[in-house]
């Protein structure tokens, strides 16, 4: 028995007539017939009779068809459902660095693709592990670039393909007219908990998770923070200074993987706002 043979016999149901039945299942009179035997042989009971109204069905054939609906209306209700996810694309998932612009960033792409979109926030290990394991489609790093043998030997264990987006220097940031003293005890260092960088040996620290945090924890007097250059909206400002460690940034996915619009979108967005110079048909 299967769903096929449930569907004749409710259409046999409703007709009251094996002709007529066949004729709007667009199969023949015999055919249908030896289905509508053959499924009544595997119940061990007598579907349907003859009478002078036409074919109805018998006590158990009633509780059967009653029963038929009920399948026949999940299984549409599931094919409708299971087509509606093909015609729907899958969300396309992203890990980006932690810093103020990857929102940015994630703003534009949004705006420019319309995707329906995943994303998430991290350093390598956590970027590696979304691919890998979550099946995310791309992710943006951002490193030491002198710990970059390391990394990209780590990333051909894994399987995974990478590129140089660009390369710069952190900018000690801060909110207030002067930049504070970073190697005086009162100073605070606010700090993404997985930032590449060391952390402060002077004063105090404080780490977090988010950019929402971190601007909010500009606010305290003495406080700073490194990033990447910012545009004026945070409303925070930038002094090139010698202690400003080098930074890297890399895209990575899976070998395997062929590159896709979105990927081309994204990663020309995030090297535009991000200051690189690299042409997006070189992706």
């Amino acid at each position: 028995m299967n769903l096929l043979h449930l569907k004749y016999a409710l259409e046999v149901e409703k007709t009251r007539s094996i002709n007529k039945a066949a004729e709007n299942l667009f199969i023949g009179q015999p055919t249908l017939s030896k289905s509508i035997k053959k499924l009544e042989d595997d119940l061990g009971f007598t579907l349907f009779i003859r009478t002078p109204s036409g074919i109805m069905p018998t006590a158990d054939g009633e509780r059967f068809l009653a029963r038929a609906h009920e399948i026949m209306a999940q299984a549409e209700e599931l094919e409708a459902e299971y087509k509606s996810m093909l015609a729907r694309p899958s969300a396309y998932a992203l890990t980006l660095p932690r810093c103020p612009m990857a929102y940015k960033v994630l703003q534009s792409f949004a705006n420019r693709t319309g995707a329906d979109i995943k994303a998430d926030f991290g350093q390598l290990s956590r970027a590696v592990r979304n691919i890998l394991q979550n099946s995310f489609d791309m992710a943006v790093i951002r490193y030491c670039p002198k710990l970059q043998p390391l990394m990209t030997e780590r990333l051909e264990q894994e399987g995974l393909s990478w590129r140089l987006l660009g390369r710069g220097r952190f900018m000690l940031t801060f909110k207030g007219a002067q930049a504070p003293e970073i190697t005086g005890g009162k100073s605070v260092h606010v700090a993404y908990e997985d930032s590449p960088l060391p952390h402060s040996e002077h004063g105090r620290r404080l780490l977090v998770r988010d950019s929402a945090a971190l601007l909010d924890l500009m606010n305290i007097p003495g406080s700073y923070t490194w990033a990447v250059p910012l545009s004026g909206e945070y409303g925070l400002k930038q002094a090139d200074i010698p202690q400003g460690e080098e930074y890297a940034d890399m895209s990575i996915c899976k070998r395997s993987r062929s590159i896709t619009k979105y990927d081309r979108i994204l990663l020309s967005l995030y090297c535009e706002l991000m200051g690189y110079d690299l042409d997006a048909n070189d992706l």
